[in-house]
């Protein structure tokens, strides 16, 4: 979907993956701009990916949103939000009726 509006997009398998990606980067390396995260995923979830990142201190101008079930969202958001995260999405994700991102 990101794909289709034009965004080239990375895929990593877990938060543990997603995290040595950004930090992975060679120096000069054009920087990601948003990372949308799950906030439910294995080894690493989606806190405890932006507490590494931000302990890191890589990560620059990076916006984090966030992939929330519906049961318990309130909590989930409230903690990420905290996190650092800017924006949420309810899942499942789907298509919406935008030729381009809906937010731009």
């Amino acid at each position: 979907m990101l794909g289709a509006w034009g965004m080239q997009v990375t895929l990593a398998e877990d938060g543990a993956q997603a995290l040595a990606l950004l930090l992975g980067r060679a120096a000069g390396a054009p920087p990601f701009d948003l990372a949308l995260v799950d906030m439910h995923m294995p080894r690493l979830d989606g806190v405890g990916f932006a507490q590494a990142l931000q302990a890191s201190g890589r990560q620059g101008d990076l916006k984090l949103g966030a992939a929330v079930l519906g049961v318990g969202a309130g909590r989930t958001v409230r903690a990420a939000h905290a996190a650092g995260f800017h924006r949420f999405v309810a899942k499942p994700v789907r298509k919406p009726n935008c030729a381009r991102p809906c937010w731009a």
